[in-house]
Order: C-alpha cells, then sequence, then structure tokens
C-alpha cells in the first residue's frame, strides 16, 4: 500500500507593524491597502504607527501634528496622510523602547510610605517608583524608613 503524502499548508504572514511602519517610510504605494487582506489591515492600528514612526528623531514633530486626526481618520485615510506628509526614504531601522519594568517593593516599605503621606498603596507605589530613579530619591527611601525604623530590619 502506498503512503499518501499530506500536502503542506502554506502560512502567510500576517504584516507586523513594522512592515506598515516600513510601508510608509519607504513604500508610499497609495493603494496600499487595497492590496492588504483582512488580517493584515486587522493589524495596522494608527496608535501604534504613531509610537512607530515617533521612533525617528527627524519625523517627531510632523507625527505629532498630525496625530491629533488618528482617532477620527480611518486607516486606509490615515496611510493617506501620513504618506503625504513624510519624504519617501530608505528602508530604516528604528528601535523600538519599550516601557521599563517597574521595581518591585517589599510591602512593609509601601506600607510605611502610606503611613507617612497619608495616601493609598497605589499612590505610595507611584512615589517609591519616582523616588527610586537617582541617589538623591534612594537616599530619601532610607531616611523615610529610617523614620519608621523599618530600614534596619531589610538591611
Amino acid at each position: 500500500m502506498a503512503k499518501v503524502k499530506k500536502s503542506k499548508e502554506v502560512k502567510i504572514k500576517t504584516k507586523s507593524i513594522f512592515n506598515h511602519s516600513d510601508a510608509v517610510f519607504s513604500e508610499q504605494d497609495p493603494n496600499y491597502f487595497d492590496k492588504m487582506g483582512e488580517s493584515d489591515k486587522k493589524s495596522w492600528t494608527n496608535y501604534m504607527i504613531n509610537r512607530i514612526l515617533s521612533m525617528q528623531p527627524n519625523y517627531v514633530g510632523v507625527i505629532n501634528m498630525i496625530q491629533k486626526y488618528s482617532p477620527i481618520l480611518k486607516p486606509e485615510l490615515y496611510y493617506k496622510v501620513l504618506i503625504g506628509a513624510i519624504p519617501k526614504t530608505q528602508r530604516q531601522w528604528n528601535p523600538y523602547i519599550k516601557a521599563r519594568t517597574e521595581i518591585k517593593f517589599e510591602p512593609e516599605i509601601v506600607g510605611i510610605f502610606c503611613k507617612h503621606f497619608e495616601i493609598g498603596s497605589s499612590d505610595a507605589l507611584d512615589y517609591l517608583q519616582i523616588l527610586s530613579v537617582d541617589l538623591d530619591g534612594q537616599a530619601e527611601i532610607k531616611r523615610i524608613c529610617d523614620m519608621y525604623g523599618e530600614m534596619d530590619k531589610k538591611s
């Protein structure tokens, strides 16, 4: 009995937000949206396109002026506005800057800040995040904790 070969399914990759940004910078085809499939159209988000395009320092001002129209324009029209405002360039690499990961704080320290500033834990965490960025802020965290006698236990 002969073996039946299974046919390989060809998966078509959906365009990513980075493919769309390349289309804005280097392709600038007015019929770009007509040539895309439904899944590609769904991967376009005006907000995310603004984020990616504004990573290019030369275009921050232009994107800033245009972005106020992003919530009210359909993606097809927004793309056309972008290609009309941004000059055609070669494909370029734009670093994507992610948000910093939050630093975890001991619940006791959060409690000290809640008590000291008479605020909720969410606000206390915000205070701690802001203060922990530089050395002066870290010294302030230590000073407040020392006032309540908790830093010696943690050190």
